[in-house]
């Protein structure tokens, strides 16, 4: 949530889109909460916002979501619009394991924030060097929207502090049902704790 109010209030994005999936590839042999209640979380978290929109295509999938599938889908629908794709540096550093990755990265613009400690450096170390050649680097005082004013894709890393708040640590503090007040939206804490979510992840570990 703390990206998308950042490229909102920061970057000039018109609108943000929200897309819950069923089944996240990388995440399968992790616990999920049911589709149906990440969706009502990410609706109550995103009510004050008119510019956030949660869709629920993706959540009619079942099978594993691949972002390739997604864009192409956006490309075809929406194709008037430039489409970015925010994510922290610990996500885009893992670009190479996704499908299609570098179909990927010609589809759409990608925002990059800092994320867990990971540096610009770091990111690069461990990207491939056709991700690399897509790198542009932006300054706090320069960041004026929009970002991409050319035909070709880019990768834009840029430097804005992102809350560390993640949804492990969201999970692991219901677990042990502490006090949600700090780490999301008191609508989504309320939503939790009614319907007693991660309860039975007690013993998760990172």
């Amino acid at each position: 949530m703390g990206m998308a109010r950042l490229a909102l209030e920061r970057l000039g994005l018109e609108e943000i889109h929200f897309l819950p999936v069923f089944r996240p590839p990388h995440k399968m042999e992790r616990p999920l909460s049911a589709e149906h209640q990440r969706y009502a979380m990410l609706v109550l978290a995103t009510q004050p916002e008119l510019r956030f929109k949660v869709s629920s295509e993706e959540l009619t999938r079942e099978r594993p979501s691949y972002t390739i599938d997604t864009l192409k889908r956006l490309r075809e629908t929406e194709s008037s619009r430039r489409w970015y794709f925010l994510a922290g540096a610990d996500t885009f550093a893992e670009i190479e394991t996704w499908k299609q990755a570098r179909s990927v990265l010609e589809l759409v613009d990608f925002i990059v924030f800092p994320r867990n400690g990971i540096t610009l450096a770091e990111m690069m170390k461990r990207l491939p060097d056709w991700a690399n050649r897509r790198l542009i680097e932006h300054t706090g005082p320069e960041l004026k929207p929009p970002l991409a004013a050319g035909p070709d894709t880019g990768v834009h890393w840029v430097p804005l502090a992102v809350p560390a708040v993640s949804s492990t640590d969201v999970r692991e503090r219901a677990a042990a049902g502490g006090d949600l007040s700090s780490l999301v939206p008191e609508p989504v804490a309320h939503y939790i704790e009614r319907y007693g979510l991660y309860r039975d992840e007690e013993g998760l570990k990172r």
